[in-house]
């Protein structure tokens, strides 16, 4: 378990600026309110609009605006200012420019909070968190662990070589015997992923079959895993990279005339993906850390952020929802702190909820636990199939989408029954 970090904490007295314009200056630590004046609260993000994956992280900024003027336009803001997004940068998906601009952020741009972080490389997190700058973010990288004052919007830590228990419970479901698991020789994150693929199906079962961790971004001769995919019988695939890889063997193994149970991709569920792909990905497993958007019912929070996005003529992502979510979390943040709210009282009032489910679009969380590693966390995803060239919810129920197990980290008491996951909503029942 990773210790938490925590932030330096300095007490500075608000002062004053001759222009009546900005509220405090702030000391750079986190205990002031810069990008506080008399009508706005300013805040800016940063993400990799140039990504490896071509997907939407701009999408972000999209997903934090939009939940800004909502609450801008029904609740005149937040303690009568309104929420104004006025940075929005581009790291490249560069760890160097990552750093310069998350400090341009701080620096020149002396917004009170960051927010959206949508990046591959989020190199820039150390010095947020020695700031003390409320940091919201989509939890893709280790980093989102590194202090109480960054929140991803899945939580911040991520386990990834801790059994991965879903792709073994859709293995079983289909009932594969014989599962290969795939992944980027030359991408940490990859191996870290494929070695918690590894170990849940050594956990749970059936044992891995088959395994190329080997393979390079952009592959283009996949004989040798073709020949390994038909010597072993593989009869179902779970892998840790992009969902074109996936598509590629998929559709390779297909041409060889190999018949697999299924195929789970860890990315790709996006709109996007359907038109581009089509029948590479049909019968594809995916999963969701939240509602699915194509089951919003009982989810106010979705069914606000799929109108949202239609008044835009914008295509729901998974980034765009980040955003939004990210928003959600710092106003439930500003308004627990209190009028006289400074970074450090957000921040703080932040790390008191327990039950945050931005209005029941994702699996409740604790944010006094959820910067580091939880024995006591519950695996919830919702689970999705590409059937007949569409997203089609499965093994959960209408209004209740998450497949979630007991102590999914650390099972205490042994291994969960998978064939008795908890099927729940976005709240704990």
């Amino acid at each position: 378990m990773r210790a938490r970090a925590v932030a330096v904490l300095m007490v500075v007295g608000l002062v004053a600026v001759a222009c009546g314009n900005e509220e405090s200056g702030g000391s750079g630590e986190g205990s002031g309110r810069p990008g506080v004046t008399d009508d706005e609260i300013r805040v800016g993000g940063v993400v990799g609009k140039t990504n490896p994956v071509g997907r939407p992280y701009a999408d972000a900024f999209v997903g934090v605006q939009a939940y800004f003027e909502m609450i801008n336009e029904e609740e005149g803001g937040v303690f009568g200012k309104d929420l104004e997004l006025v940075a929005e940068r581009d790291d490249q998906s560069q760890a160097s420019r990552n750093i310069q601009q998350v400090r341009a952020l701080v620096e020149e741009d002396k917004v009170f909070a960051v927010l959206p972080v949508v990046t591959q490389i989020f190199a820039g997190a150390t010095y947020l968190a020695e700031q003390g700058i409320p940091t919201f973010g989509w939890n893709i990288n280790a980093e989102w662990s590194s202090g109480p004052n960054l929140f991803g919007e899945k939580g911040s830590f991520l386990c990834f070589d801790c059994p991965f228990i879903h792709p073994v419970y859709v293995a079983q479901q289909v009932g594969a015997t014989n599962p290969a698991i795939f992944g980027y020789g030359n991408a940490a994150q990859s191996l870290d992923c494929a070695e918690g693929m590894r170990n849940g199906f050594e956990t749970y079962g059936p044992p891995v079959a088959f395994e190329d961790i080997s393979l390079s971004f952009g592959f283009t001769d996949l004989s040798a895993t073709i020949e390994g995919i038909r010597e072993n019988d593989v009869d179902f695939v779970a892998t840790c990279m992009d969902v074109n890889g996936n598509a590629n063997i998929a559709q390779a193994v297909k041409d060889a005339g190999i018949e697999l149970k299924a195929v789970v991709s860890p990315e790709g569920y996006a709109a996007d993906v359907l038109e581009d792909l089509g029948e590479k990905v049909e019968g594809f497993y995916f999963g969701s850390d939240f509602v699915p958007f194509e089951a919003p019912e009982g989810s106010e929070g979705m069914e606000q952020f799929l109108a949202a996005m239609e008044e835009r003529d914008k295509t729901p992502s998974e980034q765009g929802l980040a955003g939004w979510v990210n928003a959600t979390l710092f106003v439930e943040g500003l308004k627990a702190a209190g009028e006289n709210f400074t970074q450090k009282k957000v921040v703080d009032a932040i790390n008191e909820i327990t039950d945050f489910t931005a209005n029941g679009i994702v699996s409740e969380q604790d944010w006094t636990k959820d910067h580091a590693a939880r024995p006591d966390a519950d695996g919830c995803t919702a689970l999705l199939q590409v059937q007949d060239g569409e997203f089609v919810p499965v093994f959960g129920e209408e209004g209740r989408p998450f497949v979630c197990f007991l102590n999914d980290q650390v099972a205490k008491t042994g291994p969960p029954d998978l064939n008795n996951p908890v099927i729940r909503g976005a709240a704990s029942e």
